[in-house]
């Protein structure tokens, strides 16, 4: 079995908040791109994701996420760690 990527739990938890087609996010996808993604949803996903991989950011790393990639690296990063 392969390890989940940042990427595909990102596809999985903001399919499910925001009901769109997974294939549908891609690492350039911004908040601005889904309706509904707002600062109170950010916070929603981070809470997540956190608990899906068991890891902690810190706010520095959270302040300079742009994108889903950015964010995908971000988990990324942290499970390797």
């Amino acid at each position: 079995m392969t390890q989940e990527t940042g990427l595909d739990a990102l596809r999985d938890i903001l399919s499910g908040l925001f009901r769109v087609d997974p294939a549908s996010i891609q690492e350039s996808t911004t908040a601005a791109d889904i309706p509904g993604w707002d600062s109170l949803q950010m916070v929603n996903i981070i809470l997540s994701v956190q608990r899906r991989f068991g890891i902690t950011f810190r706010n520095r790393d959270i302040d300079e996420v742009m994108n889903v990639g950015d964010l995908a690296a971000l988990i990324d990063r942290a499970t390797k760690a």
